[in-house]
């Protein structure tokens, strides 16, 4: 578990190979994903500081140009892709691309050893504000009206964002705060691999039936997801606000985009959120060398 801990990309390589050479494990953790979030956002904030959460939200320059490098520039990419494919694809690459950025971004900055604070921020915001801006930006580049409920989006925040972020904070004050500290690192690689494993299994079938036209995708999607982090990444002053903009501006909410997807359309718009829930899950594996490159560079 150590050799794990210490390499991100094998605890995912060893989850992405469960989830499709053993689908049926992954079945039994999908009704636990919201659970293991929650639990994830509560190890990652345990240590957040709250100081550096009400920086981030009075200096909101940097944070902007995160906002939109999640929900502007992804779609603009897509744009290039109309010509070569359907209707149906196109709306579930736009829909896809301009969805929030991921809740893990939390986690995933701090497994990076990034600051979460920053992270928090603006995956908060960007949720927060994608009631709004996700059926504008569809609406502008597809033509066609997505409806979203404020509400249950709200409340979804509050329950695995808010509540587990505030718990933690109250447990940083008891003595529990240290030992927590100190199994966190382990807790949080089992929990990702969990995670990984939940969100995958269920939707294998559906991604090798449509294998060609999956592979295509995840090229571009990959292509797509590495520039949003080159930018993001070069957006930060310091090491560890580079890791947090680099990933909050690249890993996506792709639960959001699925659920809209297969509820509001068909099986076709769903498939590109799919592929970007395997591809972004697939790309913190080579994350994982380029900041740790990045790191000996700086020394």
């Amino acid at each position: 578990m150590k050799y794990l801990q210490q390499n991100i990309w094998a605890s995912i390589g060893l989850a992405l190979f469960v989830s499709f050479a053993f689908p049926a494990a992954g079945t039994l953790l999908s009704p636990f994903v919201q659970i293991l979030f929650m639990f994830m956002v509560f190890l990652s904030s345990i240590n957040l500081n709250v100081r550096s959460i009400l920086s981030e939200v009075h200096h909101p320059g940097k944070t902007v140009i995160a906002l939109l490098l999640i929900h502007v520039v992804p779609p603009l990419t897509m744009l290039t892709l109309k010509p070569f494919v359907s209707d149906d694809l196109f709306l579930g690459l736009i829909l896809a691309s301009s969805a929030p950025s991921g809740i893990a971004v939390i986690f995933l900055s701090k497994m990076y050893k990034g600051d979460p604070s920053r992270a928090l921020v603006i995956t908060f915001l960007s949720n927060f504000l994608s009631p709004l801006i996700l059926p504008l930006v569809v609406f502008t580049f597809v033509g066609r009206s997505v409806h979203l409920d404020i509400l249950s989006m709200s409340l979804t925040l509050i329950k695995l964002i808010i509540i587990p972020g505030l718990l933690a904070q109250v447990i940083a004050q008891s003595h529990w705060k240290a030992r927590i500290s100190r199994n966190g690192p382990v807790l949080l690689t089992i929990s990702l691999m969990l995670l990984i494993i939940g969100i995958i299994s269920p939707v294998r079938n559906y991604l090798l039936d449509e294998l060609l036209t999956s592979l295509l995708l995840a090229g571009f999607i990959g292509g797509t997801i590495m520039l949003l982090f080159l930018l993001g990444f070069h957006i930060g002053s310091t090491m560890e606000a580079k890791i947090s903009y680099g990933i909050a501006s690249s890993f996506k909410n792709f639960a959001l985009a699925t659920i809209l997807a297969f509820s509001l359309f068909n099986a076709s718009v769903a498939l590109p959120a799919l592929v970007y829930a395997v591809v972004n899950s697939l790309l913190l594996i080579p994350l994982q060398w380029y900041i740790e490159g990045r790191r000996i560079d700086a020394v």
